[in-house]
């Protein structure tokens, strides 16, 4: 039996499993522990590709763990890639398993972990979107602290054309995505395809990621689209961009493809601490 260099986490409320594997893929471990000895747990282990499956809770174990000592790699994924890979009854076993099995595929996408910010961020879209609001006040008011203290906010705020885009700053860290496109892919605001013998279909957006970001990006586009058609403010850099969209596939198609270069271009400010430059398309 070899050493772990592999895991797969299964979080829970009272008890966790994990699946360890040695370089060569063989089971090292499957076993219980209870939520109090987790972190002393992965302490004790040499370091690890660490793999969760992505849920609320699962980012807090992803920073706790990370923060470790013992120099853990984490990764989250999301449910939809370790579904397949449940072998037979779903078990806590079986789960921890998958997950490990997938956390080492070469061809896994990862989901960016949050921060506490960035989770305060989420749940303040969430709450607003209510229509009681007045049990959930205290809430809203820490949102709006996170959301004046964040860096990223405060560094799109900067720019007066991505100021409505602020939602994106709270997606996750940027720096986890090869390039632009990988960001946008992860907010759904790409194609999803269905080809088959040459012939490629693109129905529309994948819709996958967060619904809230998506949604947000896309109103604001719609904002923008709406006054670059009209011709009431002519000091929008991509305006005779949007309106080539508009004329050859709709204003609602441009919307969405604005918001999706929007993505990009929040990407680049966020992981390349590049500088924003407004050119005419």
């Amino acid at each position: 039996m070899g050493q772990v260099c592999q895991i797969g986490l299964d979080i829970a409320k009272e008890y966790f499993q994990v699946h360890g594997v040695d370089k060569n893929g063989k089971d090292v471990f499957n076993k219980k522990l209870k939520r109090k000895n987790v972190l002393s747990f992965f302490a004790n282990l040499p370091p690890c590709l660490v793999g969760l499956e992505a849920c609320g809770g699962a980012h807090y174990w992803a920073r706790k763990i990370a923060k470790l000592d013992a120099g853990h790699t984490v990764k989250l994924i999301s449910p939809r890639h370790v579904k397949p890979f449940v072998l037979n009854n779903k078990t806590d076993a079986a789960d921890a398993r998958a997950i490990c099995e997938v956390a080492g595929r070469p061809s896994t996408r990862f989901v960016a972990a949050k921060t506490v910010e960035q989770q305060d961020l989420a749940a303040w879209h969430k709450i607003r979107e209510k229509k009681s609001r007045s049990a959930q006040h205290w809430r809203i008011r820490r949102g709006r602290s996170c959301w004046n203290n964040d860096e990223a906010c405060k560094r799109l705020r900067r720019y007066r054309d991505l100021a409505r885009f602020l939602p994106v700053a709270h997606a996750g860290d940027a720096t986890e995505y090869k390039n632009g496109r990988g960001f946008a892919v992860s907010l759904g605001l790409t194609p999803k395809e269905h080809s088959s013998e040459g012939k490629q279909k693109l129905p529309g957006i994948s819709k996958r990621g967060s619904n809230t970001i998506r949604k947000l990006l896309i109103q604001g586009a719609r904002i923008i689209t709406r006054y670059a058609l009209a011709g009431e403010n002519q000091s929008y850099p991509v305006q005779q961009w949007i309106q080539g969209v508009a004329t050859r596939r709709g204003r609602q198609i441009a919307a969405v493809a604005l918001a999706n270069k929007t993505a990009r271009i929040i990407w680049n400010l966020l992981a390349k601490k590049e500088e924003y430059r407004p050119v005419m398309a």
